[in-house]
């Protein structure tokens, strides 16, 4: 999912947006469940960054076109989702300052990690207790996804 792709003038509230979105889908995911593996819970793991990205229209042979972004912001992005644990949404610091900025927002320290090409920094958790996304609050969620057949999901 990115946000201000076209419309970078307001990067506080797609900052803030974004958050959100990861919040809904984390808490939802828990209660997702697969028909041929009812047992089986979904465990997310998401990161969110604030950079520059390039995007545009990739075609394979044999394969149909699709919108790629491209740039360090993708690469940081996957380096907080590969370095962080089931159920957690990673900040990158420059994500961090921005929804302080915003605020209303509860995340901690989590780990420095050495993100190419910005080097080492910390990066930090985002907890969902202050924006009242907690169980209970997941009405527009479910609004949206009421039907329970052939949803994909991709993150």
């Amino acid at each position: 999912v990115a946000g201000g792709i076209e419309d970078n003038d307001k990067v506080l509230s797609h900052a803030a947006e974004i958050a959100k979105v990861a919040l809904e889908l984390l808490g939802q995911s828990t209660h997702f469940i697969t028909p041929n593996k009812p047992k089986y819970r979904l465990k997310l793991r998401i990161g969110i960054h604030t950079g520059h990205v390039i995007g545009g229209i990739i075609q394979r042979p044999n394969r149909l076109p699709r919108y790629r972004l491209f740039g360090d912001t993708i690469k940081i992005v996957y380096s907080l989702i590969h370095n962080t644990g089931a159920l957690m949404i990673h900040l990158s610091e420059a994500t961090n300052t921005l929804l302080q900025e915003v605020g209303g927002f509860h995340t901690e320290p989590y780990k420095i990690l050495n993100l190419t090409p910005m080097g080492l920094t910390q990066t930090y958790c985002l907890f969902e207790d202050d924006m009242g996304y907690a169980e209970g609050n997941t009405e527009p969620f479910f609004k949206i996804f009421d039907r329970r057949e052939n949803i994909s999901f991709g993150v």
